[in-house]
């Protein structure tokens, strides 16, 4: 089984973890994975991936991010086209444009298409102000409704995000909740170190 993992950031030790610890619990689960993103930030190796080249910084403007996401969005739907065998295809937004792609591949390609919502979009940028245009606010809108209804399954990462999709329309037996995770053991150990040095007298048992 093989899966076309589309997500446009992609590391292994910092920020954006959740796509890295996905795609190697789904390789332990016997799928075979290809993770295409913008940059391959910490030069993974044990998940096969290929980059669009795409820069990307969160200084960036909003005219220069906007290209930054066309940019990944074009090039991960030629890159992900020309992979054969595939079985699904897993688009993690933001941006909305991932969506656009995966939706695309998935369709082309006649295979299932798996929705990950790890921020609401377009609801985040406008109430935000990033999106004040009007008609561009309906057209993102339009594209979101589309996405939900192109999707055989969203994923999102807390019950809100659910409510707030059913909101819109979205059949709840779409959606599946997979809340954010984190490393527990790292905590423990250093919460174990932090009790064991100078610092014990102000760690609570």
């Amino acid at each position: 089984m093989k899966l076309i993992y589309i997500t446009q950031h992609f590391s292994s030790k910092s920020g954006l973890t959740r796509p890295y610890e996905i795609s190697k619990h789904l390789k332990k689960l016997g799928w075979e994975i290809l993770v295409v993103c913008g940059e391959n930030q910490d030069d993974v190796t044990d998940i096969a991936v290929k980059t669009t080249r795409t820069k990307y910084n969160q200084k960036y403007g909003f005219v220069k991010r906007v290209l930054s996401f066309v940019h990944y969005m074009l090039k991960s739907i030629l890159l992900a086209l020309k992979e054969k065998d595939v079985d699904a295809v897993y688009a993690s937004s933001p941006p909305i444009t991932v969506g656009i792609a995966g939706a695309l591949v998935a369709k082309m390609k006649h295979r299932s298409f798996i929705f990950e919502v790890r921020d609401v979009w377009p609801d985040a940028p406008i109430q935000l102000g990033f999106i004040q245009n009007r008609s561009l606010k309906k057209i993102m809108i339009r594209i979101e409704r589309w996405l939900y209804k192109a999707a055989d399954q969203i994923i999102v990462l807390s019950p809100a995000m659910e409510k707030n999709l059913v909101k819109k329309g979205v059949d709840v037996k779409k959606i599946t909740v997979i809340s954010n995770f984190a490393h527990l053991d790292r905590f423990r150990k250093w919460g174990t170190w932090m009790r064991e040095s100078k610092w014990k007298n102000s760690i609570p048992n």
